[in-house]
């Protein structure tokens, strides 16, 4: 089928490129550049005195083509994404920029971004930060990320203009090392995080640490914290139960591991499990 050309049928599209004696454009892109190079030669006839077998471009048209290649690129990837066809691997930087102008123009993907549609990777997250800061959620969980997401993840934490309120690092190997530079972020007065999940991403007592560190100096808006299936210990979990009790703290619920939660008591003298 021909790609879609509002105000013309299939059956139209097809004769009209029957009669002019070339192939069925497969693409919005052969689409656009049949579209380029008829009007190019119609101004060079018209204006500049050419034949219209002349096989070259004018410099104008050359210049219309390259002013117009990144719309046209960026028209394809969005009909990959809707199609689920999208291939990152490939993408060039003028296509990676490309599509965070697609996702930051819709207020869809902005509701819940989830990396793993686009490519599971520290590169594909550097790419798409801006993104991020501008979705409500972020899901990151096995995307196989590093110090290096976490690094970036922070800026985005202290940023006055992020919307991110929940996020959730599950299954990604940070370490404590990449905890202590996420809570960089955490710990920024402009950080406005309610839900954080740090599921199973070999966390100890020193991550723990970190963590008890950020929310004792901005105790005011994360609520949950999930930190199943690490090695906090008793000590590391003994350092986060205790914000529970703290009044100036708004942490309600702590998962120090896979057995059971810790919540805020109905009543303000003491925590529950």
């Amino acid at each position: 089928m021909v790609t879609e050309v509002r105000g013309f049928t299939d059956q139209q599209k097809e004769e009209y490129f029957r009669k002019r004696g070339g192939q069925l454009p497969k693409t919005l892109t052969e689409m656009y550049i049949h579209f380029l190079v008829v009007q190019s030669k119609l101004k060079k006839v018209k204006y500049d005195g050419g034949a219209e077998t002349d096989p070259h471009w004018s410099p104008e048209a050359r210049k219309m083509i390259e002013e117009t290649i990144q719309y046209i690129k960026m028209e394809e990837i969005q009909q990959n994404l809707r199609s689920g066809r999208l291939s990152t691997d490939e993408l060039s930087p003028a296509q990676w920029s490309a599509l965070v102008f697609i996702l930051l123009s819709s207020e869809k993907d902005l509701d819940v971004f989830d990396l793993k549609k686009y490519s599971a990777t520290d590169e594909a997250l550097l790419r798409l930060l801006p993104v991020i800061e501008a979705s409500t959620k972020a899901q990151l969980s096995c995307c196989n990320l590093s110090e290096k997401s976490c690094e970036a993840l922070a800026l985005v934490l202290s940023s006055q203009s992020s919307s991110l309120r929940d996020l959730d690092l599950s299954n990604n190997d940070l370490q404590d090392s990449g905890v202590k530079l996420l809570c960089e972020g955490l710990q920024s007065p402009h950080c406005t995080l309610e839900t954080l999940g740090l599921s199973g991403c070999l966390i100890t007592k020193k991550g723990c640490a970190s963590l008890a560190s950020a929310l004792r100096s901005n105790p005011s808006h994360l609520r949950e914290l999930d930190l199943s299936y690490n090695r906090p210990g008793d000590s590391g979990v003994n350092l986060l139960s205790a914000g529970l009790k703290d009044p100036n703290w708004r942490l309600e619920t702590l998962s120090p591991n896979h057995t059971g939660l810790l919540q805020v008591s109905t009543t303000p003298t003491a925590a529950t499990r």
